[in-house]
């Protein structure tokens, strides 16, 4: 329901609370659960720990480390003050806001977002070495708030490329335009994404399913779902910049998204997703959405590419891509992916 909630604890003098509820003025250890999904559907923590606090324009963070994380505290610090203003640039008038990730050590990597929080399993150490693994997380999770828990699809919808794929798209272009991750660690990653993603178009695996079909099971068409999610935003990303001659971009889809969503508790079904698509940047994108979400038609990456200034080479059988800087690509080449990788998000000045 929609009625708040009032959460008391009693604990012992030396004890911590982590909450991702708001704390009630005048009170000692009371919180407010603005409704039963933030009551229930988040994580807390009780005890003697170590966190980290930052706030960012009324987004105020923290972070719990249950595990031995000694270099943790400077260095995810680090990595989120440069994201999280990133996000708000994304999704204006983002209201004052109490969030809370944990992380705790385990036998595997996981994670789960809820509405005001998001939880963390990692066999990995958090460090400088590890970065490539923790930080991608870090910043997925956290753009969940927004896509995920406020632009949220219908239920056992086949949206989970959208959800998931543009999350991991938007964390990856963040990191590598902050250089908190180098530009070998992205075309790293994008090797590997366009690789499983012409896997997934070719393989006979997947029984024939398009983006729009593979979303209803993520687990078993994780690469229709992550991967060609990420693809897709690339792809609609580079086709919106390209017809409005830089003047828009993805971003544009996402602020919309939001503004329309953000606490109206409704759910975003497909064809609206498709339509909000096109009228917030001005852009006929229904052919585009037949062809590459509706349709087993793979992206052109190669010519994608090259107008980046990479050649191609890749074996769908094998789920293999490889990038190669082409020696032959003009100033304006270099020009669009330096603005991709470096000056897509610039700092405020």
């Amino acid at each position: 329901t929609g009625a708040k909630s009032e959460i008391y604890f009693d604990v012992p003098d030396y004890w911590k609370i982590a909450s991702p509820w708001r704390s009630i003025e005048g009170e000692s250890n009371a919180y407010i659960a603005d409704d039963w999904d933030s009551l229930h559907n988040n994580s807390i923590t009780l005890g003697e720990f170590e966190s980290i606090h930052t706030i960012s324009n009324g987004f105020d963070l923290e972070i719990v480390l249950l595990g031995d994380f000694p270099a943790a505290p400077d260095l995810v610090t680090n990595t989120i003050n440069e994201i999280i203003p990133i996000y708000l640039g994304i999704f204006p008038n983002t209201p004052p806001t109490r969030y809370l990730m944990t992380y705790l050590t385990g036998q595997s990597e996981d994670a789960e977002a809820f509405k005001n929080g998001a939880a963390f399993t990692t066999s990995l150490n958090i460090s400088a070495d590890t970065q490539i693994f923790w930080a991608d997380f870090l910043a997925h999770e956290l753009f969940h708030y927004w896509n995920g828990a406020r632009v949220r699809t219908e239920e056992r919808w086949e949206g989970n490329w959208f959800k998931e794929g543009f999350t991991d798209y938007y964390a990856n272009i963040a990191l590598r335009n902050r250089d908190v991750l180098s530009e070998a660690w992205l075309i790293r990653r994008m090797e590997n994404i366009f690789g499983n993603y012409l896997y997934f178009n070719f393989s006979s695996a997947f029984n024939g399913l398009t983006i729009v079909e593979a979303g209803k099971n993520k687990g078993r068409n994780r690469f229709g779902v992550y991967d060609a999610g990420w693809v897709l935003a690339f792809a609609l990303d580079n086709e919106i910049y390209n017809r409005t001659n830089g003047v828009k971009s993805l971003d544009v889809v996402m602020t919309a998204l939001y503004t329309r969503y953000q606490e109206t508790g409704q759910r975003l079904d497909l064809e609206t997703l498709l339509e909000i698509a096109s009228t917030s940047t001005g852009l006929a994108l229904t052919p585009f959405f037949d062809e590459y979400l509706k349709s087993r038609t793979p992206l052109p990456l190669v010519d994608i590419m090259k107008t980046f200034g990479w050649t191609s080479y890749s074996n769908n059988y094998a789920n293999e891509y490889y990038l190669t800087v082409d020696p032959n690509a003009d100033e304006g080449a270099m020009a669009r992916w330096n603005y991709l990788t470096q000056q897509r998000f610039p700092k405020k000045r």
